[in-house]
Formats: structure tokens, sequence, C-alpha cells
């Protein structure tokens, strides 16, 4: 099996896609970060022993992957610049959630044009919570059907929130969403 090449775009949360590449037998080799260049990200790559590239321009051309693990464009971050960069460089990507549909339309075919992949990545379904959580979900269905779930979240944590509850369910098809009750304005506020 060819173990590709790959790099981490981001350096805060992305700490946890480097810890998952520096497992044993991924079939993912670390070969650097793309960052800012600040000094915690300039002692991150030196302690790993990899290359920091500040623009995805000075990528060698033998890369094959791409985690960016920044904020997307509708929220405010580069990662949607930074995908499109990539992807246009004929590297496949995968990018951490949140992102706008929007993007990830445009992002698709950016990757199609360059005959690469793209992916949103859910990634907490793949750590020992979400496993777990899974597991007991999936063992629980077998005893006794749910009439109904309720699902409280933050806006950046919705695609998780259900990604974790489709695989605990076996889908979301069976699924009606009421979004709650709507907030009069100022009610929160007044709260405080």
């Amino acid at each position: 099996m060819k173990t590709l090449k790959t790099i981490v775009c981001g350096t805060r949360f992305g700490e946890n896609y480097i810890s998952a590449l520096l497992e044993e037998n991924t079939g993912f080799d670390l070969v650097g970060v793309l960052a800012r260049g600040s000094p915690r990200s300039k002692a991150l790559a030196a302690d790993l022993g990899v290359r920091l590239y500040t623009e995805p321009e000075q990528l060698p051309v033998n890369i094959d992957v791409a985690c960016v693990v920044l904020r997307g464009g509708t929220f405010g971050g580069p990662g949607t610049r930074i995908a499109e960069a990539l992807l246009k460089r004929r590297i496949h990507v995968v990018q951490e959630h949140p992102v706008h549909p929007a993007e990830i339309r445009q992002l698709l075919a950016v990757a199609r044009a360059n005959g690469v992949q793209y992916q949103v990545n859910c990634f907490y379904s793949h750590g020992p919570a979400g496993r777990a959580f899974i597991g007991f979900i999936t063992e629980w269905r077998k005893v006794r059907a749910p009439h109904y779930v309720t699902l409280t979240t933050a806006p950046q944590l919705l695609y998780s929130s259900l990604d974790l509850l489709g695989r605990a369910f076996g889908g979301l098809q069976d699924f009606d969403i009421d979004a709650g009750p709507s907030w009069p304005a100022g009610v929160l506020a007044d709260a405080d």
C-alpha cells in the first residue's frame, strides 16, 4: 500500500489531525504543516521534524493529501481559499467543518475539474468518545427504540452532531427536524 504524503493546514485544532496521522500504520506520512508562521507553529514543525510552509504555493509537487483544519470563508477564515488552492494543485483535500454548503459545492467543482477528491470531515465520530456514544446507542436500540431525540449543539458542531446521530441510529432518513421554539428578540439577552 502506498503511503500518502500528507500535510496539515492549521496547527491549533490541527494538532488533533497531526496526532491521528502519527499513529502507526495509518497509510499517511506527515511531511509538513501549513500555517501562518507563528513561533508556536515553527516550534511544532521543528518538534515534528517536518517543514513549515506559509503559503500553498510553497508546497512540493509530491503532496498527496492535505487536511485543511482552518475556519472556512463564511466563518471568517482562510480555509476555503486554501482548500481551493490545494485542489487546483491536484492535492486531495479533507476539510474540517463547518463549511458553508455553497463553499462545499464550489470546492467539489474545483476537485472534479482537477481530478482529485474533496471531503468535509466529521472528526468526532472517529474519536474514543464518539465511538463510545455510537456503540452505546447502537446497543440501546437493540433493547428499546427511542421515540424522539433532543439535540442541543452549537452551530460549529451541528455537522458533527448530526453525523454522530446518523451513525448511531443507522441514518437520518427517519428523523423529522424541529428547530425548537423561536426566541423573541432580546429574551436571551434579558436572561443574563
